[in-house]
C-alpha cells in the first residue's frame, strides 16, 4: 500500500458540456497545480470552489484543494455572445 494520501474533488467541465467529473488527486494539490495540468489559463476564467457548509468562494492559486471540494471554471468570455 502507498503512503500517499489522496482526495477526491468534483470538477465542473469548462468545455461547454456542463457535466461534472470526479478527480482523485494527491493530497496537497493546489488550485494552480490542478488547472496547469489541464492547461487551463486561470486569467480567462472565474474560478470558484464550493466547500461543504462554507458555500462558494474564489480561491487563491496556492490554496490546497480539500476532500469533497466542487471546483468550477466559468469562461469570462463566451464564444458567440
Amino acid at each position: 500500500m502507498s503512503d500517499t494520501q489522496t482526495i477526491t474533488i468534483t470538477y465542473l467541465n469548462r468545455d461547454g458540456g456542463g457535466f461534472a467529473e470526479r478527480h482523485t488527486l494527491p493530497e496537497g494539490t493546489t488550485v494552480k497545480g490542478f488547472l496547469e495540468k489541464r492547461q487551463i489559463q486561470a486569467d480567462n476564467f472565474t474560478i470558484r470552489i464550493v466547500r461543504g457548509s462554507q458555500g462558494g468562494f474564489t480561491p487563491a492559486a496556492d490554496d490546497p484543494l480539500q476532500e469533497g471540494d466542487r471546483l468550477s471554471c466559468v469562461p469570462l468570455k463566451i464564444e458567440g455572445a
